[in-house]
């Protein structure tokens, strides 16, 4: 009776050691999960900001389009009122 006793106690003993080990990997693959996950949102935040600056460029760069092309046509109105008036001066 005292064999099996023993036998029990160190296997007991055994599932113990094994949980604290599991317990250790458990707690390795949290930190890890945490640190990947604060680096995602890291990243995720730097891609944010660079979305918003390449939106911001795409703007400026319509927005200085938009004005170039009705800057175009009011220098050609303003060019032909020009040209007009001098024909109409000449005659």
């Amino acid at each position: 009776m005292c064999v099996a006793r023993s036998a029990y106690t160190r296997r007991i003993m055994e599932i113990i050691g094994n949980i604290a080990k599991q317990k250790e990997d458990i707690d390795k693959v949290l930190k890890d999960t945490k640190e990947l996950q604060k680096e995602i949102n890291n990243l995720t935040g730097q891609l944010d900001r660079s979305f918003t600056v390449a939106d911001e460029l795409i703007f400026q760069v319509k927005f200085f389009f938009f004005l170039s092309t009705v800057g175009m046509y009011f220098f050609n109105i303003c060019t032909y009122t020009r040209e007009s008036q001098l024909k109409t001066l000449k005659v």
